[in-house]
């Protein structure tokens, strides 16, 4: 979709059920755990040779039964396997949604400037000839313009 001059719009209905179903996905998952910082520089460090090590491993489980530890829990390690690899598809579609989302924020954001900008512009063509009560609103969108924070 070519983002120049967007001439898009969402419902309130469609908007309401899009924010209805997110909600949805978030109490179908109730498992989701939030870590904190540190817990996420701790347990970051997991790297695709593991992903790998962690395939093997259950391969070896599974095919040699005989050398799993009677207390490993075989049946929770594959529910942990499948779990993983659902919540990754779903990772993947959400990263997906995520990006369009931004860059599509992004594009919003430029026009709207861009419009904004030629609005202000033309306001202070209006302020030079003098129309009654411009002035007041030129210097208020200039002091939001200025680089001053």
């Amino acid at each position: 979709m070519p983002y120049e001059n967007l001439d898009i719009t969402l419902s309130d209905v469609d908007f309401i059920e899009v924010t209805k179903k997110i909600n949805i996905v978030i109490d179908i998952l109730p498992f989701l755990i939030n870590l904190t910082k540190q817990e996420r520089i701790q347990k970051g460090a997991y790297t695709r040779r593991k992903d790998l090590f962690v395939q093997t491993a259950f391969e070896i489980a599974t095919n040699e039964p005989l050398l799993v530890p009677q207390n490993l829990d075989m049946v929770g390690w594959e529910n942990d396997i499948k779990l993983l690899e659902q919540l990754n598809t779903i990772h993947r579609q959400v990263m997906q949604l995520q990006e369009a989302l931004d860059d599509t924020i992004i594009a919003l954001k430029t026009e709207t400037a861009k419009t904004s900008s030629l609005f202000y512009n033309s306001l202070k063509l209006q302020a030079k000839f003098n129309t009654p009560g411009v002035d007041a609103m030129v210097n208020k969108l200039k002091g939001m313009l200025s680089n001053k924070k």
